[in-house]
């Protein structure tokens, strides 16, 4: 095998395993998506998608200033990756850092390049905006957030039904570089 076939198939089993974990984090268990995360951070200290995942399956566990630490590392690793900055804010509203979590989120929706992460970082703000009892503004977010799913929903009533019992947004699909 060339070494260039070589390092697609590592790549392709590390996106396997990264779906994995994804999966079994919102299937409710995520201590065993927090084994493959942690694999996964071993094997590519240096990547993004790894630091991302981790960061979203500290947070399911509830492990919030673990989640921040690795947020921060995947926003610097990352900077333009939505995702990175919906996962920061997610850790830091948890633990009441809600300027650090509102400007996440609002970089999480700039950043954003497909309809289900732009609904994902205006539902997060608003939700933060919820929290915090600022309903106008909590209002305006959510307005978005359901102008963002419509749009999704819409973009998947023209997709064959078959092709759709396995979408996911491609925001919590990470790649491994």
């Amino acid at each position: 095998m060339r070494e260039e076939e070589k390092k697609k198939t590592v790549a392709a089993e590390a996106q396997a395993l990264a779906k994995n974990a994804k999966e079994l984090c919102d299937a409710g268990r995520a201590e065993e998506a927090w084994g493959i995360a942690e694999r996964l951070l071993g094997t590519y200290p240096h990547s993004a998608n790894p630091v991302i995942l981790a960061s979203y399956v500290a947070w399911k566990l509830k492990r919030y200033p673990l989640a921040y630490q690795l947020g921060l590392r995947g926003t610097a690793i990352a900077p333009q990756e939505s995702t990175a900055w919906i996962n920061l804010g997610m850790a830091a509203q948890e633990m009441w850092m809600i300027d650090e979590a509102e400007l996440c989120y609002k970089s999480g929706a700039r950043l954003a390049k497909d309809a289900p992460e732009k609904a994902m970082a205006h539902m997060d703000l608003a939700a933060l905006y919820v929290d915090t009892g600022r309903f106008k503004e909590a209002e305006v977010a959510a307005r978005l957030a359901v102008k963002w799913a419509a749009a999704l929903i819409a973009e998947l009533d023209r997709v064959p039904a078959t092709m759709t019992t396995n979408v996911m947004p491609s925001s919590y699909m990470p790649h491994i570089d």
